[in-house]
């Protein structure tokens, strides 16, 4: 059932532990309010819980670790309290448990590293203390690697990890991920350690840049597909260094520019309608100054 996205108020009500079968319910953006209700724990065919973006207050249910069948459970962007359950370690078929941007306390259960599929956990921007317990980084090589986010907490004593740096913000570490956050979390990376692993992240990237000197025969084409013109798709692909970066990228991104209809003034060297050189600045430099690089 998806009722999200809309303007429902109130609380949950209790009839709806009478749809036994349900097996995703997801209510998230909206305004429901009141406590999480544990009548949900009598809904043995739940895999999915979905409530994140509403007005929830309160403790996380310790009945939410009694639905066996429990794979996703998103409670993110809420006003929750208290800490977290250690019973949610028996939640054994749990692949994502998403709590961020809540007022959760205490410390992260290490329970939670008995969750063999446990694939992502959402913690950042809570008030958690203490650190990430050894049994969630220590997993031996059957087990799935778990990506943590742990931002904006009072976490301390963190111990390396490969592929990440540690950084302190708002009190407390956490970790800069060199191959994500660098360019889709940039605020991660703003401690010495960080910069530097930045640095040598997007050393391995280079421009796109589909027409020489960005010279557009035609900007201003709209493309249909995309419900853009030539001009912001190329800005587009300029700035995108993850997914255009590389010499092949770029080859697959430029065949692709001219087969939407987009033209380089180049080609069409006797024609001066439309031309367009933007001044924009250099993508590159754009993304290593939001982090400080």
């Amino acid at each position: 059932m998806n009722i999200g996205v809309n303007k429902f108020t109130g609380a949950i009500p209790s009839e709806i532990a009478q749809l036994t079968s349900l097996q995703w319910l997801m209510i998230n953006n909206n305004n429901f309010n009141g406590t999480i209700p544990t009548i949900l724990a009598e809904m043995p065919s739940i895999k999915m819980l979905s409530m994140f973006a509403n007005l929830f207050t309160g403790s996380l249910p310790d009945e939410i670790g009694s639905m066996s069948k429990l794979q996703w459970v998103i409670f993110s962007d809420n006003s929750l309290t208290g800490a977290i359950p250690s019973i949610y370690g028996d939640l054994q078929d749990l692949k994502h448990l998403a709590l961020s941007k809540n007022s959760i306390t205490g410390t992260i259960p290490s329970e939670l590293g008995r969750l063999k599929n446990l694939e992502r956990i959402e913690l950042d921007l809570n008030k958690l203390t203490g650190s990430i317990p050894d049994e969630l980084l220590d997993r031996n090589e059957t087990l799935i690697d778990i990506d943590i986010d742990i931002y904006g907490n009072q976490l301390s004593g963190l111990i390396p990890v490969e592929g990440e740096v540690i950084c302190s913000a708002r009190g407390g570490e956490h970790y800069c991920n060199c191959d994500v956050d660098c360019a889709l979390n940039k605020k991660r990376c703003r401690c010495e350690e960080g910069r530097s692993c930045c640095e040598s992240f997007f050393e391995q990237f280079t421009e796109c840049i589909v027409c020489k000197q960005n010279r557009l025969q035609n900007p201003g084409f709209y493309i249909r597909a995309k419900d853009t013109t030539c001009l912001s798709d190329a800005d587009r692909i300029r700035g995108n260094l993850l997914e255009f970066g590389t010499d092949e990228l770029c080859e697959g991104a430029k065949n692709q520019f001219k087969d939407l209809g987009c033209l380089c003034l180049e080609e069409y060297p006797n024609s001066n309608s439309g031309v367009f050189s933007p001044n924009s600045t250099n993508a590159t430099s754009d993304l290593r100054n939001s982090v400080g690089v």
